[in-house]
């Protein structure tokens, strides 16, 4: 702690001078990242010939502000597509269209009659963050249009010249009319290959029921015994459970999926899936209760002792704190705590924020306070620093308190988050 202290002084000086779980968590996120990438980077493709992009700033194109939910409804009303241009304020390419593409005369008559236009920094403003999580926008420039109930209609990415980019737009104009026709088409029965995988790419984020549907349609019509790359990215997008139809697919077609995707990840997000029904059936919703030894003899030959029981604990500690059984959670928890290599850094700070906030026992909260001093000591954030400060408080020590909801503030108006409750916090203290 006198560590963590000290850095906060040298940190206060410096800025006065002016200078200024989970291991299942981590292969499901690595799938949703392969999808996404097997999914959109041909999203266009298929519907309108394919398309360079690209984004900017410029005086031919009008961008407005707003939340994304703002811009979508006046997209709505307007009957207009919405056009992002999803940049970052390093991107090279991203200043040429600024430059040479979107101050362009006919470029901004065309796209500020046919869209509402917008541009946020995928990495600076808030808006931007929730757009790039949403549409999964991992790479700069990527141009987005959205319609008026929020689906990606066409997405594309890199630099472009005026032409492409003019051609671009005209493409995007006409899509909200091909897409509707798409999906008439198969909610009047045509089950074609081609109108189910449209359906399938166009509507996997803002329709997830409908292009399921497809899906399931798609491989049980399916009479080839290979995968496209594409195809991959449509059977696993909807992969939730082995009670899901498309398990039987995942597994009907696994030698196909692993032409594409490490062998050794196909496995493990296999064994995912199945640790989801191993938890369905070790709970008695009824009685509020868990059957370690079930979890553990089904979890075990998977995953080994120990990570079965690390990952026993885990769900534990999630499902006691939505079934409000907060003793049993304070239990889990002060053992997550005791044994730092089986606790990642968001569940941990989130375990100790609810004993902040709940916890009477000031054994358990002084275990989560030396834990988070530890995630302090890594790399401070606003977050960590506000639930340490939080901690001390319940731990009776005010000085400490003070001094780390003062830091919690100053690292959030770094970060450029909202800082209002823990300024409320720092009041409080201060009283």
């Amino acid at each position: 702690m006198w560590y963590l202290i000290f850095r906060h002084y040298v940190t206060v000086s410096l800025c006065h001078c002016h200078v200024v779980s989970l291991y299942l968590a981590h292969y499901f996120l690595t799938f949703v990242i392969i999808i996404v990438k097997i999914m959109y980077r041909k999203i266009a493709i298929g519907l309108f010939s394919t398309f360079l992009v690209s984004s900017a700033f410029a005086q031919g194109i009008k961008f407005e502000k707003g939340s994304l939910q703002s811009l979508i409804d006046k997209a709505k009303t307007e009957k207009k597509l919405l056009f992002i241009d999803a940049m970052a304020d390093w991107c090279g390419p991203c200043k040429l269209m600024d430059k040479n593409i979107f101050s362009k005369t006919e470029v901004g008559n065309f796209y500020n009659a046919n869209f509402i236009n917008a541009k946020f920094d995928m990495q600076k403003d808030a808006v931007g963050r929730e757009i790039a999580q949403k549409f999964n926008v991992y790479s700069f420039p990527t141009f987005l249009f959205i319609n008026g109930e929020g689906q990606l209609v066409v997405e594309n990415k890199g630099y472009m010249d005026e032409k492409s980019f003019l051609q671009l737009g005209k493409e995007a104009a006409n899509a909200t009319t091909i897409l509707a026709e798409v999906k008439d088409k198969f909610l009047k029965g045509d089950h074609s290959p081609e109108v189910l995988a449209t359906v399938i790419r166009t509507y996997t984020q803002s329709d997830m029921e409908l292009a399921k549907k497809a899906s399931e349609i798609y491989f049980d019509k399916k009479k080839d015994a290979t995968l496209s790359q594409e195809e991959v990215g449509f059977l696993l997008s909807f992969l939730r459970s082995t009670e899901d139809k498309h398990y039987a697919y995942f597994k009907k077609y696994r030698t196909e999926i692993e032409k594409y995707v490490n062998p050794e990840m196909v496995k493990n997000f296999d064994n995912q899936l199945q640790l989801v029904d191993i938890w369905k059936q070790s709970l008695n919703v009824e009685k509020k209760t868990v059957n370690d030894a079930k979890f553990m003899a089904l979890a075990t030959p998977l995953f080994g002792e120990m990570m079965a029981k690390n990952l026993l604990n885990q769900y534990k500690l999630g499902y006691y704190e939505t079934s409000r059984q907060f003793t049993k959670y304070e239990k889990i928890a002060n053992e997550l705590f005791a044994n730092e290599e089986k606790i990642n850094a968001n569940e941990g700070l989130k375990a100790a924020w609810n004993i902040a906030e709940q916890s009477t026992d000031k054994k358990i909260i002084k275990a989560a306070s030396v834990w988070v001093e530890k995630q302090v000591m890594g790399y401070e954030t606003s977050y960590n620093t506000f639930v340490l400060s939080k901690l001390y408080h319940k731990l009776g020590k005010k000085a400490e308190a003070i001094m780390f909801a003062e830091s919690a503030v100053r690292l959030a108006e770094q970060e450029g988050q909202d800082s209002s409750a823990m300024k409320q916090f720092l009041e409080s203290l201060k009283k």
